[in-house]
């Protein structure tokens, strides 16, 4: 799918569209010193929305289903 390991780590729940199968890369987590924040994404042309295979979106369903 073609993201940075920032970029995943800065995925929230509401970043997924299930019904669409569309997930929306908005933000990234960045750690300064010590601490982890969410922050912008360098760039504009980095926000992007990814179509999810549908595996992962059973996957990640699946695991949603046992938490």
């Amino acid at each position: 799918m073609g993201l940075r390991r920032g970029e995943v780590l800065g995925l929230l729940w509401s970043d997924i569209n299930f019904a669409t199968g569309r997930l929306t890369v908005a933000a990234q987590r960045t750690r300064y010193d010590q601490d982890d924040e969410r922050s912008k994404l360098k760039t504009e042309n980095s926000k992007r929305t990814l179509q999810i295979p549908d595996i992962v979106i059973a996957a990640v369903m699946c695991l949603l289903s046992v938490y």
